[in-house]
């Protein structure tokens, strides 16, 4: 140590020394503690300050709906919007897709990305918007779709045939089968991508 700094810590208790021939007294270290403080208070209300309204996912379509819900998006932050975990957009009537993981929603219209009907699911309604495979939505996701039989007195007499059958339907749609119950028919997919190459949409 050297003598200056000696010389304070005999006289003054409070003393730190942060690095060699620098000496803080008692009064300084605490500017520095609040000075630190401030610092972490500003960069912490920043990741929290709610997004642009216009980076805030949309949806009007009063049949549909999304998780996390509209009100608790409008209330991310830019970072959170990028890293939503679990997202899940569904129709009352036919369906819904969650995303496992982390999803980046920022800008996202639901009513222009994602239509269901019945039996079926469409995702990037339009080519131009499609992001590359991994980013926003194009990424893995289990679908569920709300499927009955016709006949479901003669589909309970026969359920294998039925389950079958959806499992077929999955492989043609290149997706992954993972159940059917004759109401609810569950597959899941690596990404919503579609060109020339890829064959029909996935659906």
């Amino acid at each position: 140590m050297s003598e200056l700094a000696t010389s304070l810590l005999d006289h003054e208790p409070d003393v730190v020394i942060t690095r060699p021939g620098v000496v803080y007294s008692s009064c300084e270290r605490r500017s520095l503690s609040a000075d630190r403080r401030r610092s972490s208070s500003v960069a912490s209300a920043r990741l929290r300050e709610p997004a642009p309204r216009n980076m805030v996912p949309k949806l009007k379509d009063p049949n549909m709906w999304i998780r996390p819900s509209l009100d608790a998006l409008s209330l991310m932050s830019e970072t959170e919007l990028a890293r939503v975990d679990n997202l899940a957009i569904g129709h009352y009537s036919y369906g819904k897709i969650t995303w496992p993981g982390l999803t980046d929603v920022r800008y996202l219209s639901v009513d222009d990305t994602v239509q269901f009907v019945l039996g079926k699911v469409a995702v990037f309604l339009d080519d131009s918007v499609r992001p590359p495979v991994g980013k926003g939505l194009n990424r893995p996701a289990v679908v569920e779709l709300y499927v009955k039989p016709k006949n479901m007195k003669r589909a309970r007499q026969q359920p294998e045939k039925y389950i079958n059958r959806m499992r077929q339907l999955t492989e043609d749609l290149d997706a992954t089968f993972l159940s059917y119950d004759l109401e609810t028919w569950r597959f899941k997919v690596d990404n919503f991508a579609r060109g020339p190459e890829d064959g029909p949409p996935r659906q």
